[in-house]
């Protein structure tokens, strides 16, 4: 007998106190990717999502057998045809399955935490949809291997957030990753703003960067040793004028003989000093110039090429803290203690910073400001079976200095750090199970 499960089917017993995750619920997860042939989409949903927005039976409630995936596979490509819109240079193209579509089992430990689904919350499904670029015209400025020049992404349905302890519940926000071959971008689509349109230039790290004011230039003031040598001549001999009257004509052709050639020697025999304002940037531009510096750090992880990563991170961060940066920053992005957990930043806002100081940077011997600065971080955590969102805040202060391509982050001192939200929970107070089958806690990763 097939079934086709209702919201109720696997409800499971749960001490009210007890630790629920959050994303109990219909989940979707969409990926998409842009090269020369067009447009693919990986998209992840989980067994719950199945139940609640298609009419696809299966024998049992909590499984989903291997000979079911092939007619899943269709009655997903049939949904999906409906639920989204892509358009291809202004052409709207049906999908197509790509690889067959893949069965990812959750683990069972997790299901007393998912008391609504179960481990039809945990159970992931993924396929592959093709959108082919269309065929090139032969118009002008057209060739046969170029890529798509746009790609409207226009979303129609949206699921219901049963995840969300709210009645009746809100529609699902769909989070999209686009990557276009230059790093990964994360949307989102909402009922109120549905639509995306990517336009066709890939840019380069170097133009994602925000710009950052250069360091002041050094006053340089050139001295012309000759003629102000032979000045300084001239000015004795008419100075002494008075106290030698016996060769007083003697010294004063002299002195005009010294003027004459201090003059002829002007733009010869210049020497050259570096004067520096003692005040290098004012207070605005110097925080300015670490907000932009700090915001490039974190797009440069947008990347997926690790040497891009590295280079784009170099624009930002130098010296001995450049690799310290790179290693520690990556290291957080793929939280090892969360389950393998990757997480994609996708805002970060500045809350406040205050320049502290400026002048000579001792420890680093250079020029340089320091700043104390508070902001907070949005990402997407995507684990084995899940995407939720997290929001976490740090507060530290910053060595800046001048180096010979402009300002760079030199070193950094992290006095906070603690997760703001992650979806619905509050993970500095979280409601925890019972002592003997607490799951692992949550690190507060480094974003």
């Amino acid at each position: 007998m097939l079934t086709s499960p209702s919201t109720s089917a696997s409800r499971l017993a749960l001490p009210s106190d007890s630790w629920v995750h959050p994303s109990d619920g219909p989940d979707l997860d969409v990926r998409a990717r842009i090269d020369g042939d067009g447009v693919h989409l990986t998209i992840t949903v989980n067994l719950a999502f199945i139940d609640e927005n298609t009419e696809f039976a299966r024998e049992l409630v909590d499984e989903l057998h291997e000979v079911e995936l092939e007619p899943l596979g269709e009655d997903l490509v049939d949904y999906f045809s409906r639920a989204v819109t892509i358009e291809v240079d202004g052409q709207a193209i049906a999908p197509s399955l790509g690889d067959p579509v893949r069965q990812l089992r959750g683990p069972k430990e997790m299901v007393p935490y998912n008391p609504v689904y179960g481990i039809r919350a945990l159970t992931l499904v993924k396929l592959e949809l093709d959108y082919p670029r269309p065929e090139a015209t032969g118009g002008a400025g057209s060739t046969d291997d170029a890529g798509p020049r746009s790609v409207l992404f226009d979303w129609h349905l949206f699921a219901d957030d049963l995840a969300q302890p709210i009645d009746p519940p809100p529609p699902m926000t769909v989070r999209l990753q686009l990557n276009d071959g230059s790093g990964d971008l994360p949307l989102q689509l909402t009922v109120d703003e549905p639509q995306y349109t990517w336009h066709g230039e890939v840019m380069t790290f170097e133009e994602r960067l925000l710009p950052v004011v250069e360091p002041p230039a050094p006053q340089v003031v050139e001295v012309p040793v000759a003629s102000a040598g032979l000045g300084l001549l001239a000015l004795a001999l008419l100075v002494s004028l008075p106290l030698f009257a016996a060769r007083r004509s003697l010294r004063l052709g002299a002195a005009l003989v010294a003027l004459g050639l201090a003059g002829a020697l002007w733009g010869t025999a210049r020497v050259e000093f570096e004067t520096t304002d003692e005040s290098l940037l004012t207070e605005t531009a110097a925080v300015d110039a670490f907000e932009r510096l700090h915001q490039n750090l974190y797009t440069a992880f947008d990347f997926d090429d690790r040497e891009v990563v590295y280079d784009a991170l170099a624009k930002s961060v130098g010296g001995d803290h450049l690799d310290r940066t790179y290693a520690r920053v990556f290291r957080s992005l793929i939280l090892e203690n969360d389950g393998g957990a990757v997480t994609r930043v996708e805002a970060v806002r500045h809350l406040d910073t205050e320049l502290e100081s400026q002048g000579f940077l001792e420890e680093y011997a250079c020029e340089g400001f320091t700043v104390r600065s508070r902001w907070q971080v949005d990402g997407s955590v995507t684990h084995s079976n899940h995407t939720h969102e997290r929001t976490q805040e740090y507060a530290a202060r910053f060595a800046i200095g001048e180096t010979p391509d402009g300002w760079r982050i030199l070193g950094d001192e992290m006095s906070e750090e603690f997760v703001v939200s992650a979806e619905q929970i509050d993970l500095r107070n979280p409601l925890q199970p019972p002592v003997d089958t607490t799951p692992p806690k949550r690190p507060v990763g480094e974003l």
